[in-house]
């Protein structure tokens, strides 16, 4: 009998103080190599009734005990205790002093030439030395008994390796004596140069879930043993990390490291680890980590419409974001607030939202977005033009109407139909087709119909009405005669042309030398300065116009000018003729800005 909370020790001879049916007595032994110890409950013929608990181990050193640890979860586990404490409560874990105090598992993926790439370059395990003095990774005693990594990756420590007091070191999966890939792997990580690398490892660090071990040798087995001389290793630290709750999952593809919390708890604990901002060789940022104060909400819409999410968190920043669905990271998704823009039924799922800081993560609870699948469209309806009079060719239909078509099905009938102008319902306009009669140049603008089931409304494509009138010069370019190497000044304005914008091309004696583009009716363009030898050049200009209704530039639609330049010697915007006439110069550019007649007009003023 065991009083309550009483304890009861089994000591290795003559525990149990009775003899078994064959006159032996019940002593028993544990090997230190490794062993497992099970209790089962029995009735008084010791038939089992059912109950069992216990654990396997493997080695351990002379005087040190496992004892049972709760972990936050409630699962129970057997470390290696810091002192024995047979028969009264069991004390601490045994930590230390080397420990495994970051894992980088899963950096973010590489982007291949199809498809994302496993970033194996970029994993790592972080060891550190907590104690106060140097901490050798081999058996001092024999020296080629060097620590190890075992289970996810397997690596052995070169010997005479030793971590100085508070000092750290990196594994890696490749080989650092490499120069070139461990400098891209410091600087894509952020390792200060007097951070050691070891490596390389065999095996990789599992995305999901895996376990680190970090192994020490224990002293060799001895004759009469028949294994003498046999090292066995003893677990001096297992972290047996996973991507989901309750370990960190910002730690899984998003770019921050599992680190841990307490260097001197209990390392194979989910509470003791927090994801936060790589800090391979240095501590870790030990700020506060977010908090979200409002997590996102469920949400329903239509397929080919909208929905959003959003979350609002607080903490030392600056503060990063990252949503997921169904536990994938979304590419792209890095703000507060998450818009799906016409959404498709295959985007439903659980969206949730990872926020991070330099020194933690928050994960927000699951919103469901139901999609709801409506009426599908399967024609919309198309831009349409319609010449109208006062076009003035001959081609303008006497029938000038303009009809739109959308064709839709639905699983959730009966369907309905509202036809919109520019966003706003037309009265009356309820079917699946919507013409518009006797169409003006006030007809245009941007039809949509609005289909609806019953599970709600979807909105076709815009489709233009373009009521088509070819412009007509109104008021044209008028020939000129102007000073040789004068900039010549000239217009044209259109009448009637519909819509807009109207393309112009200025052409000099059939040569093209300028495309503007106007929304207006009006183009304005100077011709460029004209450089001729002293004598009257007489010059062609055509200037032709396009807009919808006319798309090509053609010569019917165009208006001819003249340009006639006469001798200027001195280039000062009088032609010779006016200036001699005058009495003035016409080899001296300064009688130019001169007042002949006093009036306060330049004599160039008055000629212009």
């Amino acid at each position: 009998m065991i009083g309550a909370n009483g304890y009861l020790v089994f000591y290795q001879s003559n525990s149990f103080g009775v003899a078994t049916n064959v006159g032996v007595a019940t002593n028993f032994a544990l090997s230190s190599k490794g062993e497992e110890v099970y209790l089962f409950s029995g009735d008084a013929n010791t038939n089992l009734t059912g109950h069992v608990h216990g654990f396997d181990f493997g080695a351990q050193s002379s005087g040190v005990t496992f004892g049972r640890y709760i972990i936050s979860t409630g699962e129970d586990q057997f470390p290696a205790q810091a002192s024995p404490s047979l028969g009264g409560p069991n004390g601490a874990p045994k930590v230390g002093p080397i420990i495994i105090a970051e894992i980088n598992y899963h950096p973010p993926d590489i982007q291949g030439l199809k498809e994302l790439l496993d970033n194996t370059a970029d994993e790592y395990i972080e060891l550190q030395n907590i104690s106060g003095s140097s901490a050798p990774l081999f058996d001092p005693a024999f020296p080629t008994n060097v620590h190890r990594l075992r289970d996810a990756v397997d690596y052995d420590f070169p010997q005479g390796v030793s971590l100085p007091a508070g000092g750290f070191l990196l594994v890696v999966g490749f080989d650092p004596s490499n120069a070139s890939a461990a400098a891209a792997f410091r600087a894509r990580n952020g390792v200060p140069g007097f951070v050691p690398l070891y490596g390389p490892w065999s095996g990789k660090l599992d995305n999901s879930s895996d376990s680190v071990e970090l192994r020490r040798a224990d002293v060799p087995e001895v004759p009469p043993a028949v294994d003498a001389g046999s090292v066995y290793y003893i677990l001096a630290e297992r972290v047996n990390y996973r991507d989901e709750a309750p370990w960190a999952g910002a730690a899984d593809g998003l770019g921050p490291s599992l680190q841990r919390v307490g260097l001197s708890s209990y390392g194979n604990d989910p509470s003791n680890w927090v994801a936060a901002a790589r800090t391979p060789g240095v501590a870790r940022n030990t700020g506060a980590a977010p908090t979200i104060t409002q997590q996102p909400m469920d949400a329903t819409t239509l397929a080919s419409l909208s929905a959003s999410f959003s979350v609002t968190a607080t903490g030392p920043g600056p503060l990063t974001y990252q949503w997921r669905r169904n536990g994938s990271p979304l590419v792209g998704a890095t703000s507060s607030i998450l818009m799906l823009n016409f959404v498709q039924a295959s985007q439903a799922g659980q969206y949730s939202c990872i926020v991070l800081s330099p020194s933690g993560s928050a994960i927000s609870s699951n919103a469901t977005l139901t999609v709801i699948i409506p009426a599908s469209i399967t024609q919309h309806p198309v831009d349409t033009d319609v010449r109208i009079r006062p076009d003035p060719l001959t081609d303008v239909a006497p029938n000038t109407n303009a009809t739109f078509q959308v064709i839709a099905s639905s699983q959730n009938p009966p369907i309905a139909y509202q036809w919109r102008l520019n966003g706003t319902n037309i009265a009356g306009a309820t079917g699946p087709t919507y013409t518009v009669t006797n169409v003006t140049m006030t007809s245009l603008g941007q039809f949509s119909c609005a289909v609806s089931d019953g599970v709600g409304t979807i909105y076709s494509s815009n489709a233009w009405l373009y009521p088509l009138v070819r412009p007509l010069v109104w008021l044209g370019p008028v020939s000129q005669t102007v000073p040789a190497t004068s900039a010549i000044p000239v217009s044209v304005v259109l009448s009637n042309g519909w819509p807009p914008p109207f393309g112009y091309q200025w052409r000099s004696n059939a040569l093209v030398i300028a495309t503007p583009t106007s929304t207006s009716k009006t183009n304005f363009f100077v011709i460029p300065s004209l450089f001729v030898s002293p004598t009257n050049v007489i010059s062609t200009y055509r200037v032709v116009f396009t807009n919808r209704a006319s798309p090509t530039f053609q010569v019917p639609n165009s208006a001819t000018f003249t340009i006639t330049t006469v001798l200027d010697t001195d280039r000062d915007g009088i032609a010779d003729s006016v200036e001699t006439a005058l009495g003035l110069n016409p080899n001296s550019a300064a009688d130019a800005l001169l007042d002949l007649d006093g009036d306060g007009m330049s004599n160039l003023a008055e000629v212009q």
